[in-house]
C-alpha cells in the first residue's frame, strides 16, 4: 500500500502504467475544486495499467444543501473553508451526467455507478459508488 501526499494537481512520484487497480474512499467528496478532482482522476488514468480499474465514491443526493456549506460537483469551490462534512461535494441526478462525461473525456470505459443509502449515519442521504476502467 502507498500512502502519497499531494498537491492535487499530479502524481508524479508515480510511474506510468503501474497500478491494476486505485480505489479512493471518502476522498472526492472532501474536494470542492471539480479541477482538483478532474486532475486527480487524470492522474489516476495516467498511473492505471493498460488493463487497471479505479473504484472511487462521493456522497449523493436530490438537491445540494448549500445553507451547510456544501457545493455541487460542477463546482470550482476554491473559496470553501473546511473539509470532512464541512464542505462535502454532492452529486445529484442532474450531475450524475457530468462525473460520466468526466471520466469519458479522459479516456475511461466500463464506466458503472451505484446508489445506494447511505448506512452510518444520518447526515447523507446517499452514496454514489462508481467504478470504471482504463
Amino acid at each position: 500500500m502507498l500512502i502519497l501526499k499531494n498537491n492535487g494537481l499530479y502524481l508524479k512520484k508515480i510511474a506510468i502504467n503501474y497500478y491494476d487497480f486505485v480505489i479512493s474512499t471518502i476522498v472526492f467528496q472532501h474536494i470542492p475544486s471539480r479541477e482538483v478532482r478532474w486532475n486527480l482522476k487524470k492522474e489516476i488514468y495516467r498511473i492505471s495499467k493498460i488493463v487497471g480499474s479505479f473504484s472511487y465514491q462521493m456522497r449523493h443526493c436530490d438537491t445540494v444543501d448549500i445553507r451547510d456549506n456544501h457545493s455541487s460537483y460542477e463546482d470550482d469551490a476554491f473559496d470553501k473553508e473546511g473539509s470532512n462534512g464541512k464542505c462535502d461535494v454532492q452529486i445529484t441526478q442532474v450531475t450524475d451526467k457530468t462525473l460520466i462525461n468526466d471520466l469519458l473525456n479522459i479516456r475511461y470505459k466500463n464506466i458503472e455507478t451505484y446508489v445506494t443509502n447511505y448506512f452510518s449515519d444520518n447526515s447523507h442521504q446517499n452514496w454514489i459508488y462508481i467504478h470504471t476502467e482504463k
